[in-house]
Parts: structure tokens; sequence; C-alpha cells
């Protein structure tokens, strides 16, 4: 009986790696065609997260990192990367820094976020704590560590006031 289970083993896990590759591989092939959906729908559905609702299965952090580089907009990309939050398989940390290094070094990096965070919170659309988790890191990677702590005891606050 144990001789059964030995020899079946090697070959379930075989072709259940093949199977992984192979789905793989088709995913790898429609990432373009995938990246030109998302952007269509960031350019033409208002209010976004409805439409990408619908895509959400088949969307990975390589995809959302891809399509956040080609936004047509920064605040549209920043409301696809809020809404990316929301779905734990989509983050990454890498995205994080890189959003984090973007408020940093662009002008208006924070005062683009805190109004699409109003933009948000006025539609009634919930914002996700990693939302603020990017600001607070943005804030402390800027060296301003007040702002950051601020960002954080009072995330549902008046954002204008904090920029």
């Amino acid at each position: 009986m144990k001789l059964v289970r030995l020899v079946q083993r090697p070959i379930f896990r075989s072709f259940s790696s093949s199977i992984c590759f192979d789905s793989n591989k088709l995913l790898t092939a429609k990432k373009p065609e995938l990246l030109t959906k998302i952007i269509s729908i960031l350019e033409k559905s208002d209010p976004i997260e409805p439409a990408l609702d619908q895509v959400e299965r088949i969307l990975d952090p390589d995809i959302v990192s891809t399509v956040f580089s080609h936004r047509p907009s920064p605040q549209l990309g920043f409301r696809f990367l809020i809404w990316a939050m929301k779905r734990k398989w989509l983050q990454t940390w890498k995205l994080n820094n890189y959003i984090a290094d973007m408020f940093v070094n662009e002008n208006e990096g924070f005062e683009l976020w805190w109004d699409t965070l109003e933009e948000l919170r006025r539609c009634g659309i919930n914002i996700p704590p990693d939302a603020f988790l990017v600001l607070v890191l943005g804030y402390w990677k800027a060296g301003n560590v007040e702002k950051a702590v601020e960002s954080f005891e009072n995330p549902a606050g008046n954002a204008k006031s904090m920029q």
C-alpha cells in the first residue's frame, strides 16, 4: 500500500506542476490584452470601481504595477491602486515603496494622493487602511515624521488641512 502511494506521488506532482506552468504561460500571453482592457476601464468608466470588480479575479500584482506605470493620469492611477489595495492578493511591498518614492520625487505626489482620498470619501467609497500606510511611508521617506504621525492619527479627518 505504501509503495503505491510513493509511486503515484511523483506522477501527481509532475502532472500538477505542468498544469501550473501552462496556465502561467497562458496568463503571460494575455497580459498585453488585459493591460489594454484595464487602461480602457480607467479612461472610459466612471466610476471605475464597478468595472474593475468585473476583472479582479484575473489580475495579479505584476499587472497592477504595469497598469500603474501606464496610467492615463496620476489621479486615476492612484484611484486604481486604492481599489487594488482592498484585494490582498494584488498587494506588494515593492509597489507600496514605489508609490511612496513617487510622493517624494514628484512635486504634487502627496497632494494628488490626498485629493484622490477626498474624492473617494465624497463618493462614499471605503478607503482601505493601506492607503494611509503608503502615505505614512511616503512622509517618512521625505523626512517629514510629523506629517506621517498626523496622517496615521487622523486618517479620516480633513485631508486638506494636513498637506
